[in-house]
């Protein structure tokens, strides 16, 4: 008969309070975490199912060589059944809480990451029994006049008319990006070629398919507009302009990229930590300082 470590568990710790307020805190709020939850044979101290990540909290004792032992297989056997363990000492939970919230977050993102591209690679036979192509693309649209009037309503002190006209120019292109990407799926790639959605089930991005932009949750990273502008030559072929920043011009522009696999989905990468951001930076080839002034907005750290 299976032996599940069912102890009697006293008051939580200090450093077991600590924690719940930690994952309980605003930045992981998203996440639901369970608190001495059994899985196989064990109790663990915190877990999030979800991102199947466990937590587990380690006093002095865990130093003592057969406790490590059993620590280390007690991990082993969670690794088996696919989850990520973090380990944390009561002095890290109670000293370091900022540092224990961005392992945990750093964590988290990884998690995300993995199972994102686990959507996105299909073997090849799961691909043709799932009856689908997969593709993956860029596009680039804009709104071409606009700024003539904008000019001309400027020079006149006409403010309505100038904020009417951008804000017209900023609807019409990201119609013209909806429009463009129905016609991708149901025309040029054809993968879903008998889509019939109502407008309220486009607004719910109810079609196959999906079309993230470089600065947005997924990708905050503005630079790879300098890899998908060469790729489509957006400027010579229809006049879209990279600013220093990195914005377009003109501003009523949108650019990203177009992922058909089924499985493909939103998300929000989070804070980022500075061992992601060097391999990262190593990637792609650029100043590890560089890269960190690009994404100053999600980062888990202070840039020395």
């Amino acid at each position: 008969m299976r032996e599940y470590a069912l102890q009697h568990r006293a008051q939580p710790t200090q450093a077991e309070e600590v924690l719940w307020q930690i994952v309980k805190g605003k930045k992981l709020d998203s996440f639901k975490f369970r608190r001495q939850h059994i899985i196989d044979r064990y109790i663990a101290d915190l877990v999030c199912l979800q991102q199947k990540l466990v937590i587990e909290i380690d006093g002095l004792i865990h130093q003592l060589p057969d406790v490590a032992a059993n620590d280390k297989q007690r991990t082993e056997r969670l690794e088996e059944l696919g989850f990520t363990v973090l380990r944390f000492t009561n002095e890290q939970v109670i000293n370091e809480p900022e540092q224990t919230l961005h392992q945990i977050l750093s964590a988290i993102n990884n998690q995300v990451a993995k199972a994102s591209n686990s959507d996105l690679s299909p073997s090849p036979r799961e691909g043709k029994e799932m009856g689908f192509s997969d593709y993956m693309g860029a596009f680039a649209v804009t709104v071409d006049g606009a700024k003539a009037h904008i000019d001309r309503f400027a020079a006149q002190h006409d403010d309505y008319n100038k904020i009417m006209v951008q804000i017209l120019a900023d609807r019409f292109v990201e119609a013209f990006a909806e429009c463009l990407h129905q016609q991708v799926r149901t025309q040029y790639w054809g993968y879903a070629a008998g889509e019939q959605l109502s407008n309220e089930e486009l607004i719910e991005v109810k079609y196959k398919g999906i079309r993230p932009a470089p600065g947005y949750p997924a990708c905050p990273d503005h630079t790879e507009k300098l890899k998908l502008f060469a790729l489509l030559r957006a400027t010579e072929n229809i006049g879209i302009e990279l600013t220093e920043s990195l914005a377009m011009n003109p501003p009523a522009s949108v650019c990203g990229w177009y992922f058909a696999h089924p499985g493909s989905h939103y998300f929000g990468l989070g804070t980022i930590q500075k061992d992601q951001v060097e391999d990262y930076a190593q990637r792609k080839g650029m100043p590890l300082a560089e890269v960190e002034r690009w994404l100053s907005p999600v980062l888990g750290y202070r840039p020395e």
